[in-house]
């Protein structure tokens, strides 16, 4: 009786050692992901003030990419729709994947970027032009393209205007969905 008792006590104290090990890497692991969270959250707002500066460039450049391109080759324009949060740079890589994961600048970033698809050629010139971005909750990149469920916000915001290598461009939107 006694042999049973030491032992059923030397079980309780595994499964107690055990749980809490569980519980420790369960909380080790949340601080890492929340670290993750705060850092990303962090550069994400980093890049949005370098856009700005980015996009004071543009402007006061009169839409010469010079600048830009000197930060990121990849630039190859700028999309901007009226009363969202979409004004960013457009970028395109030699695959689909990158800037999934990379923002305009390069950086590692699980908001990607705004981006052409690699078929595409650069200076817009092909019949149908894809661009990509994320849905993102906090309601950056492309976000804000929920509203257009909005009868009355499809009406109000009729297009999308894009700049490149000098060059205005304004897509007139024609559906949603």
């Amino acid at each position: 009786l006694i042999c049973k008792k030491k032992r059923w006590g030397l079980m309780k104290k595994f499964f107690a050692g055990f749980i809490f090990l569980i519980l420790l890497i369960v909380f080790i692991g949340s601080g890492f992901m929340l670290f993750q969270n705060v850092e990303d959250e962090y550069q994400y707002h980093q890049m949005e003030e370098q856009i700005e500066e980015e996009k004071q460039i543009l402007v006061e450049e009169g839409y010469e990419f010079k600048e830009l391109t000197e930060i990121n080759d990849d630039t190859i324009g700028w999309i901007t729709i009226a009363d969202t949060s979409i004004d960013y740079p457009i970028v395109q890589a030699s695959d689909n994947n990158y800037y999934l994961t990379h923002d305009c600048n390069g950086n590692k970033s699980k908001y990607g970027s705004v981006f052409m698809d690699y078929h595409n050629a650069a200076d817009f010139s092909d019949n149908h032009t894809i661009l990509y971005g994320h849905n993102m909750k906090n309601g950056s990149m492309f976000h804000d393209l929920n509203e257009y469920s909005s009868h009355a916000f499809f009406d109000e915001h009729p297009d999308i205007e894009v700049y490149s290598q000098g060059v205005y461009r304004r897509w007139v939107i024609f559906s949603t969905y």
